[in-house]
């Protein structure tokens, strides 16, 4: 019998393939955090403001070291405390520090719910300190003189104390700047991350929606900088004052921005309702100083003034509707291609680009935005379907998804929040029950490249 070897291979060749395809992702743990995450139910308006969702949500989780760190409020509404949880990586119980600060309410009313108002949690690998930058909406010093600003910050080393010493006692109290010599007033959507050699980033609008800038700084292990503008959003006029929905991450080894934008006369224009447009940039060093590029590599002057010099798609353009209400999901490859979700009144767009281009194409997919993340040449996407975590995949540049993970467990979840680290997705999310206190789950799955 001859043996014909070229086939051979090939059919080792579909057999491992598949096998990697069914092996690619995976649910390695699954635990419940509380029983008691505030949700704000009732009706808009009456018992809550914008959205029902504040736990989890915004700069809600981060994974560090061996440790999850997560923010959340406890509900119901006659409680509404600023928790800090964490645990292991690998496993163990939940340990949660209770702080004597209350979610301030809608404008100050204790009865009605803000969903702007989230906690954010970043964690220094320089000195392992905990920060947290939390509950606030574009208040002013005169208004709310003693909750304007709010920060806390652990010692130094607090991160990764042992467990009987992870208590309130290792905080500050709460603190009304980062920086002294800066002003933190109409301070919204906090968001901690990090970049190159541990440093830890914040960023924040100052201002309204629709006219709000857009500013950053760090923390290198001994103090917070001074803050950088990146956009100017008044303008002079209702029809060019913006701000920007959607944020910075540092990717393929470059600070990145991805964003929607809302301009201040949504509420009287006829062609789009909250936010129009997506728009991209990217950063280098170059001889010291930070510059930033379009899509096609074109400077840009800063603080970005007319934000068209980095448009890059306008899902509005495509006849589904006229409501963006959303900031979009997206991630930059380590070859530079570059992927965005958004969404169209019902409908998901993605627009994407290959690495070596500069123009995006773009594609109406049926799932949701979810988060996006790069591994290597491959894109994922973790997201919600009918209440249950699927995960998809499509390589870099393309669009071209496969699923590679569907939850099947007993539960359904309302809303979750992703991070990355390493080879593992941490997913925090509020299991879909009723009342104004529901429970929380973290579930961590590993991705083989």
């Amino acid at each position: 019998m001859i043996i014909d070897n070229s086939k051979v291979i090939l059919f080792l060749s579909i057999l491992l393939l598949g096998w990697k395809a069914e092996a690619q992702t995976r649910l390695i743990d699954e635990s419940k955090v509380s029983d008691e995450g505030l949700f704000f139910d009732g009706e808009k308006g009456i018992d809550y403001q914008f959205g029902q969702r504040i736990s989890p949500h915004g700069s809600c989780m981060d994974v560090v070291g061996d440790y999850i760190y997560l923010t959340w409020y406890q509900g119901g509404m006659d409680q509404r405390r600023m928790m800090l949880s964490r645990r292991k990586i690998s496993g163990g119980s939940w340990k949660t520090i209770a702080f004597p600060d209350v979610h301030i309410g809608y404008r100050g009313d204790s009865t009605k719910g803000d969903s702007h108002n989230t906690i954010a949690v970043g964690i220094s690998p320089i000195d392992h300190t905990v920060h947290l930058v939390y509950d606030m909406h574009a208040y002013s010093k005169k208004d709310f003189p003693t909750h304007y600003f709010n920060y806390k910050v652990s010692q130094k080393g607090g991160a990764i104390v042992p467990d009987e010493k992870w208590d309130i006692a290792i905080f500050s109290e709460k603190l009304h700047q980062l920086n002294e010599e800066e002003n933190y007033e109409r301070f919204t959507y906090p968001n901690l991350f990090r970049g190159p050699d541990g440093l830890l980033f914040l960023n924040w609008r100052v201002g309204g929606s629709g006219n709000g800038n857009h500013c950053l700084a760090y923390y290198d292990g001994e103090a917070w900088s001074r803050r950088v503008i990146f956009n100017e959003g008044n303008q002079g006029s209702p029809s060019d004052n913006y701000s920007i929905y959607g944020g910075f991450k540092f990717l393929s080894g470059q600070l990145q921005a991805g964003f929607s934008i809302r301009y201040s006369d949504y509420t009287t224009s006829d062609r789009y309702v909250y936010n129009t447009g997506l728009y991209y940039a990217y950063s280098k060093l170059v001889d010291g100083k930070l510059h930033w590029y379009s899509a096609k590599g074109e400077e840009i002057a800063m603080p970005l003034q007319n934000p068209n010099s980095i448009k890059i798609g306008e899902p509005l353009d495509l006849g589904l509707g006229k409501t963006i209400s959303t900031s979009p999901s997206w991630t930059v490859t380590d070859s530079k291609a570059a992927h965005f979700i958004n969404r169209v009144d019902d409908t998901y767009v993605h627009y994407y680009k290959a690495a070596n281009g500069q123009d995006f194409e773009h594609e109406i997919i049926d799932f949701d935005g979810g988060s996006l993340f790069s591994f290597g040449e491959q894109v994922i996407n973790l997201g919600l379907e009918e209440g249950r975590p699927v995960i998809r995949s499509t390589p870099a540049g393309s669009n071209d998804w496969k699923e590679e993970y569907h939850y099947q467990g007993d539960k359904k979840f309302k809303f979750g929040t992703a991070v990355r680290k390493d080879d593992q997705l941490f997913y925090y999310l509020m299991e879909d029950q009723s009342g104004d206190a529901q429970p929380l789950y973290v579930l961590i799955f590993k991705i083989e490249e």
